[in-house]
């Protein structure tokens, strides 16, 4: 097999990656199947070209690293402490399948290396990837087939019908995705790419009004919100560029103002600023009554009293379930096995500082706090027994909390490294392409630290994994002179 045609399997393989995001490909036979045609593209790079082959050390010892690491923390799942029978059930398979996940586009990233694309086969790519997710969802948003981004349900009412009077479930839609987050983070690390050919080409103007109508009608705040934000960006951005290099000025970017003008002026009745609007009149109805209850059915003094079911019962007298809804303290972890914790939460926590990302977290620390282990900060304390107990919905910290800071530093290694060395190759060659790569990454790498289930599903990482390859590819650097 000749290296063009082994290229040629790798586009292919890539260009249909957005088809396992479809919410009938979420199960784990699409999911394995994703793996296993990436696994064997990997072989036959290392069969078919001679170069793999002599630096098959680089991946093996990596794999070693990890090996080590996985063995410590099955090692540790015997030693671990809880107040909850079981101790949250540590399953090695279900880690390693996790941490799989995570390794994947390390993995990826050598072999690509090899496949060495240029420029033209990544953008074949990255158009297809574009046109296929944006008429996903602006299509199923007109015909009102789409599924909404915040639960599974059909949505009611087109673009063409929004107002403020609108519910954002019944507007809000992700196509036929399984995740929006997962989509938005799509739609950010695309745009810096997609608006590079548009500074080359004016008919890019397409597909950047396409990913902005596809951000609106998501109505998250990652793709309405920050879209808008990210464009108007890029375009101060190469107008300095072009001033700084003194590179010919390339008119048409005038154009660009046309679909971020339209955005700016549909963000009012747009299905992110009626979700807005609901929460925050929701909340202050909602704190009202809050208030008024704890002014009503004051308890008895606090002061000494050490009794389980008088806590659970001042609780339950002052617990808000719109705030704090049960099956935190009910499923996630249970009150009646850590009644301490959970009187304190609600006796010390402001009813504005509760939110779902901060009840996650506290729930964990309390976990580690019980564990009372010093090297649950080295080595974390399972991703099995977080997802046991409660996922977290910030990728970072989840990881943290996991693996630890050694098991972040192994798993994660691409993360930490990808964004300084982007940097490095902007000073390097100085060219634009580079400043809008850097921008798809880091702003991937944001949206993951804001939001969760982004960097451990192989339904995103792999793409960006594509992207990601692109930063050490130097024929980039050498064909592309057009805007140096």
């Amino acid at each position: 097999m000749k290296k063009k045609q082994l290229q040629n399997l790798f586009i292919v393989y890539f260009s249909i990656l957005p088809i396992f995001s479809l919410y009938f490909m979420h199960n784990r036979i699409a999911t394995l199947i994703e793996l296993l045609i990436a696994i064997a593209l990997a072989i036959l790079t290392i069969i078919y070209i001679k170069e793999a082959r002599s630096k098959i050390y680089i991946p093996i010892s990596y794999l070693c690293i990890v090996l080590i690491y996985l063995f410590i923390n099955y090692y540790r799942s015997y030693n671990f402490t809880s107040l909850v029978p079981g101790n949250f059930n540590y399953n090695v398979i279900d880690e390693s399948l996790t941490i799989i996940k995570l390794i994947t586009p390390v993995m990826l990233l050598y072999f690509l290396y090899y496949i060495n694309f240029n420029l033209k086969q990544y953008f074949l790519i990255i158009n297809i990837w574009t046109i296929f997710i944006t008429s996903n969802i602006i299509f199923t948003n007109i015909l009102k087939l789409s599924l909404c981004s915040y639960n599974s349900n059909t949505i009611s009412y087109s673009i063409f019908e929004w107002n403020n009077n609108l519910n954002y479930l019944e507007t809000a839609s992700k196509g036929f995705f399984t995740y929006a987050n997962q989509q938005a983070a799509m739609l950010v690390l695309l745009l810096p790419l997609i608006f590079y050919k548009f500074i080359e080409n004016w008919k890019y103007i397409f597909l950047i009004s396409a990913l902005l109508i596809s951000g609106l009608m998501m109505g998250t705040r990652v793709s309405s919100l920050g879209l808008i934000l990210v464009l108007f960006c890029l375009i101060i951005i190469y107008i300095i560029f072009t001033i700084i290099k003194q590179h010919k000025f390339q008119y048409h970017i005038i154009i660009s103002l046309i679909p971020l003008t339209l955005s700016i002026l549909i963000l009012p009745i747009s299905p992110y600023n009626n979700r807005n609007n609901e929460f925050v009149n929701e909340n202050n109805e909602i704190e009202i009554s809050y208030l008024t209850k704890r002014n009503l059915n004051q308890t008895e003094n606090i002061e000494g009293n050490n009794d389980k079911k008088y806590k659970i019962k001042y609780f339950n007298t002052k617990v808000n379930n719109y705030y704090l809804p049960e099956i935190f303290y009910e499923k996630y972890y249970p009150i009646i096995y850590d009644t301490d914790f959970w009187y304190n939460f609600i006796k010390d926590t402001p009813l504005n500082k509760i939110n779902y990302r901060y009840i996650e977290k506290s729930i964990i620390k309390r976990v580690k706090e019980i564990n009372d282990n010093n090297y649950d900060k080295l080595f974390g304390i399972s991703n099995t027994r977080i997802q046991n107990i409660v996922n977290i919905e910030q990728d970072f910290i989840l990881h943290y909390f996991a693996f630890g800071i050694i098991g972040m530093l192994i798993l994660l290694i691409q993360y930490f490294i990808i964004i300084p060395y982007e940097i490095h190759n902007f000073l390097k060659y100085k060219i634009f392409f580079r400043i809008t790569l850097l921008s798809s990454i880091t702003l991937f790498v944001f949206v993951s630290i804001l939001t969760g289930n982004i960097i451990n599903s192989l339904n995103i990482i792999i793409p960006f994994s594509l992207v990601l390859s692109m930063t050490y590819n130097k024929n980039i650097d050498k064909n592309n002179t057009n805007l140096l």
